[in-house]
């Protein structure tokens, strides 16, 4: 398995459905939530445990993998604290049909969502991404109901595939969904053109931090945005450390080459 992290050892993870939701604070996207246990890599035998941490949308009944380590809470027993987490895709044919013909697809019933697993199969979500227009072979749907799961399924697995992707840079999931409300489905295109860009738009990511994206993803110590990011780093640096903006251009330049 590849961990989010590219750590050599695999992280612990509870597989599970939402029960209920107990808590959730909307400005961190803190929750506390109860999750039935279907599955985990750790030696933990309970059908239930409380998961804690800052994620974005989960919805009850419905399936996640939370990555992240457990923690004695000492009112409230044992917790899994999540470092980071993604929704399970439904692969059998009842768990297609229950996601299909649940509220996130206005309009779209039990008997059109058993029709599209009848005629897609198992594997109708991965189809339905890979080529849209497989919809057109379920003759029961008009084209606002392929508009509306094609658009319903696009957006969560794009949020999904960016929360993955910044968590592989190293970011938990609070600061990821804090990066993605910024940048939307754009987040990883942004990342990969100028991390940097990261540090001027985003509270709490340095330009050491940026600077390490920087070099997994292959940019140059000499390229233009990596220097144009550590001449405005250099200048914030020495606007706190004297007090004033003024500082001469060999300084700076000095400071900068020292990044």
């Amino acid at each position: 398995m590849v961990t989010l992290f590219g750590e050599d050892e695999e992280k612990a993870f509870i597989v599970g459905t939402v029960q209920a939701i107990f808590f959730e604070n909307p400005s961190n996207f803190y929750k506390v939530v109860l999750v039935n246990v279907t599955d985990t890599n750790t030696d933990y035998l309970e059908k239930e445990i409380v998961v804690t941490g800052s994620f974005g949308q989960v919805q009850e009944e419905e399936p996640y993998r939370f990555f992240g380590h457990f923690v004695d809470h000492p009112r409230y027993g044992r917790q899994f604290q999540v470092d980071s987490y993604q929704q399970e895709r439904p692969t059998s044919a009842s768990g297609v049909v229950n996601y299909l013909s649940s509220d996130k697809f206005p309009g779209i019933g039990k008997r059109t969502a058993e029709k599209i697993v009848e005629v897609l199969g198992e594997s109708a979500i991965d189809r339905i991404i890979d080529d849209p227009s497989v919809l057109e072979e379920v003759t029961v749907l008009n084209e606002k109901k392929r508009q509306v799961i094609v658009e319903t399924i696009r957006l969560n697995h794009g949020m999904e595939q960016v929360i993955v992707g910044l968590n592989r840079y190293g970011f938990g999931s609070q600061l990821a969904f804090s990066i993605y409300q910024t940048y939307q489905e754009e987040t990883l295109s942004v990342i990969q053109e100028n991390p940097y860009q990261l540090v001027e738009d985003i509270e709490g990511v340095g330009f050491k931090r940026a600077d390490n994206i920087a070099e997994q993803i292959g940019i140059q110590a000499d390229s233009a945005v990596r220097i144009r990011a550590a001449i405005l780093h250099e200048v914030f640096e020495h606007s706190i450390r004297s007090g004033n903006t003024y500082v001469q251009a060999d300084v700076l330049l000095e400071e900068a080459i020292r990044t």
